[in-house]
């Protein structure tokens, strides 16, 4: 029998018009996983508690914010859902996004020194970073669980959607730390810019408090919040969630379409900036 040779052709374009780069990235996606399951492992590997961290953080993050701006703000008086809960709606998916931004803003100098020796498209780290963030998320869903036992809460039946509006909460993360990281790697103040960004963001994202509260607190006119609330791109979808969670939320429809405006725009040019910088950071860095 004559034998007959096989062999696989391996085409890298620089243009970043081309399909081939979309279709390297599902050919590489197993990548994704591993990188994924790297990142967790080597997180918590040496630590004392290992993967208690992500339950510990976030709840830590509750009783002070609660103690804030319930005890001390008296904004717990506005609801009769137990305040821990009502704090942990916010700060669930606010760490989503804390995670996702800080972990992807910084996908071109983590990866440096493995793009130096192989081929695969970059844009499989920051999916990996954010697949991580969303495992994260998962294990806080723990915290969020004893909360509702501890408290006898018992969420509406919506709470089954809860898990959905976490992957446009990740996805925005995920662009929003793409698009700093394209310019990181040029001023590298950004990456000690960004934590100060995240902490204040946490302050000003209605993570504990919601802004018809705020307002009864401080005052102000509607046109003000009403501007300080659709310019924060994460707004809908923190929203979405608290409403899954909350019994006595209202559903804003068009604050949710809005977040979506903001994540196909951020989508948009986190990939075209990814894309132009992809090719050259190497050299620059």
């Amino acid at each position: 029998m004559a034998s007959q040779n096989h062999s696989q052709e391996i085409v890298i374009e620089a243009n970043g018009k081309n399909l081939q780069y979309w279709r390297d990235l599902w050919n590489y996606r197993s990548l994704v996983f591993y990188f994924a399951k790297r990142d967790f492992i080597v997180r918590y590997k040496q630590t004392l508690i290992g993967v208690a961290w992500s339950i510990i953080q976030p709840l830590i993050s509750t009783f002070l914010m609660a103690f804030i701006f319930g005890s001390l703000a008296g904004f717990a008086s506005g609801t009769n859902i137990p305040y821990r809960i009502v704090v942990y709606a916010g700060v669930l998916p606010w760490n989503l996004f804390a995670r996702c931004v800080s972990m992807c803003s910084g996908t071109f100098g983590s990866s440096l020194e493995l793009t130096k020796k192989t081929y695969f498209p970059r844009l499989i780290v920051p999916m990996a970073n954010m697949l991580t963030a969303l495992f994260d998320a998962a294990i806080s869903y723990v915290i969020l669980f004893l909360l509702m036992g501890v408290y006898l809460y018992m969420p509406p039946t919506r709470f089954a959607l809860s898990f959905l509006f976490l992957l446009p909460i990740a996805l925005l993360g995920m662009f929003a730390g793409i698009i700093l990281s394209s310019f990181s790697i040029r001023w590298r103040d950004l990456h000690f810019i960004v934590p100060f960004l995240l902490q204040v963001g946490q302050y000003a994202t209605p993570v504990a408090y919601s802004l018809s509260d705020l307002q009864k607190s401080i005052g102000g006119t509607d046109f003000f919040f009403n501007i300080m609330y659709y310019i924060n791109p994460l707004m809908g979808f923190q929203s979405a969630f608290r409403w899954t969670v909350l019994d006595d939320q209202s559903f804003d429809l068009r604050s949710l379409l809005i977040g979506f405006c903001w994540l196909g725009l951020i989508v948009w040019v986190g990939i075209w900036r990814f894309r132009k910088v992809e090719r050259t950071f190497v050299d620059i860095v």
